[in-house]
């Protein structure tokens, strides 16, 4: 995963959590997508991201919101 003190790497994660935020991800194709490409572990990078990320002002993410958003996304990944 990126270095939090990259400001790089803080534009990336607001670019996840504004996608992930807006769109219904397929996560059986998502899943898919990473057996194929034999990247497997972005899954693993983004769980970790999730837990380490607590809000996005930029967003509008509060802790409150981002809890909400982390707790789809995570069931959604385990479903799967």
């Amino acid at each position: 995963m990126g270095n939090s003190r990259n400001p790089h790497w803080e534009k990336d994660k607001i670019d996840i959590f504004s996608f992930l935020s807006k769109i219904d991800l397929d996560w059986k194709l998502y899943k898919k997508g990473l057996k194929e490409n034999k990247i497997s572990y972005f899954q693993q990078d983004l769980i970790d991201l999730l837990n380490k990320t607590f809000e996005i002002k930029e967003l509008g993410l509060n802790r409150a919101k981002m809890a909400k958003l982390k707790k789809s996304i995570l069931s959604k990944i385990k479903k799967v």
